[in-house]
């Protein structure tokens, strides 16, 4: 693999925490899933430490990724799991419209503003533990 900053490995951080919880899971549990050592998966995702390859294929594979996914998104592939794209300036968000449907439109509301107050924090969370320059 070429050689990379931090940034460029804190992408496949994210991704793989974000894919961990997206599938309901922690990552102690997920780890346990996957057949490797609790502390990697932690130490990648808290960004500790970078798993050897074959750590991370166990990863890939756990997550449905096909091999070498997450140093794809290294290199600065979208994550597998990205569901949300970026034009002219705003987040649009793929998600299908069974479910949501069924809510009023004061719950549909509602479900938007939590979603984009949550993205938010995220954002401010990501430049947050920016390194300080």
């Amino acid at each position: 693999m070429p050689a990379t900053t931090p940034g460029d490995r804190d992408r496949a951080r994210v991704a793989v925490a974000a894919a961990i919880t997206q599938r309901g899971k922690s990552p102690t549990a997920a780890a346990g899933e996957m057949g490797i050592d609790q502390m990697t998966l932690l130490g990648f995702v808290n960004g500790d430490r970078w798993p050897r390859a074959q750590k991370r294929t166990a990863i890939e594979q756990w997550l449905g990724w096909a091999p070498g996914a997450i140093d794809d998104i290294v290199r600065g592939a979208p994550s597998p799991d990205d569901s949300a794209t970026v034009t002219a300036g705003r987040v649009h968000l793929d998600v299908r419209a069974g479910d949501y449907t069924d809510l009023a439109p004061a719950e549909l509301n509602e479900a938007v503003t939590v979603a984009t107050a949550s993205f938010l924090e995220r954002v401010r969370q990501i430049r947050a533990a920016r390194p300080r320059d």
